[in-house]
């Protein structure tokens, strides 16, 4: 068994199309599923305020409405001059 996991470990390492789409793998370790403390700490950035997103989503469309006229008279004024 420990022959595989090393013949994998360098291909992963090598493997540079992979680590270029992903990124770098993640060290391969068992200690989170022994840490409860880092369960905790990974549950509480999990914590999304979905109230304050929709809030954020409302201001975007609001503002959008707004600026709408604005940018029909810009693209009109931009087509008359490539006229």
């Amino acid at each position: 068994m420990d022959d595989k996991e090393q013949s994998k470990q360098p291909s992963e390492q090598l493997d540079r199309f992979s680590r270029l789409m992903f990124g770098p793998f993640p060290p391969r370790s068992h200690q989170s599923h022994d840490n409860p403390a880092a369960r905790t700490e990974s549950s509480s950035q999990q914590d999304i305020d979905f109230m304050q997103i929709i809030e954020n989503i409302d201001t975007l469309v609001a503002s959008f409405d707004q600026l709408k006229p604005l940018v029909k008279k810009i693209t009109s004024f931009v087509d008359m001059l490539k006229k």
